[in-house]
């Protein structure tokens, strides 16, 4: 009987040794995992530096052996003077009964400003005599000062008999 571990032992032992191959599997997995985002990484990496490389050799083909500064600056100037002149925008022929109800919409707007203009004036001094009898008779409001009375005076609330 005392070679005979306790139920409750064996039970732990077997329990432990079932965490620990999880365990294994689960660093297992996770190393796996780790690997392949480092191999995607590296060969995201490696095309995009291809990618550079193509592009600075193509500019870098742009530019010829012992060319100078004012060099490359001319071969800039025929380029610009190679291409095509923009063409202007042209006016749309306007068909004439368009136009005609064109200028008469435009002369009515000109009409309804001036008509408005005209009766800003007319109500401007209305405006102004309205003021001045408001003014007038609310009456002008002057500042009072009235000082507070010292301890030894008493403050004037009714007249003295």
């Amino acid at each position: 009987m005392a070679n005979k571990k306790l139920d409750s032992i064996e039970h732990n032992e077997e329990r432990r040794a079932k965490m620990q191959d999880e365990a294994a599997v689960q660093q297992a997995q996770a190393d796996a995992a780790r690997r392949e985002s480092e191999l995607e990484q590296a060969a995201r990496e490696q095309t995009i530096r291809e990618t550079e490389n193509q592009e600075l050799t193509q500019q870098a083909g742009l530019v010829k052996e012992g060319e100078t500064r004012e060099m490359l600056l001319e071969r800039i100037r025929k380029l610009r003077a190679e291409m095509e002149p923009k063409i202007e925008d042209q006016p749309i022929p306007i068909p004439p009964e368009q136009q005609k109800r064109t200028e008469m919409e435009q002369q009515a707007g000109r009409e309804a400003v001036a008509r408005a203009e005209h009766e800003v004036e007319r109500n401007r001094e209305l405006w102004r005599k309205q003021e001045e009898a408001e003014r007038a008779r609310q009456g002008s409001m002057e500042t009072m000062h009235h000082p507070n009375p010292a301890q030894n005076e008493q403050y004037p609330t009714s007249k003295p008999k």
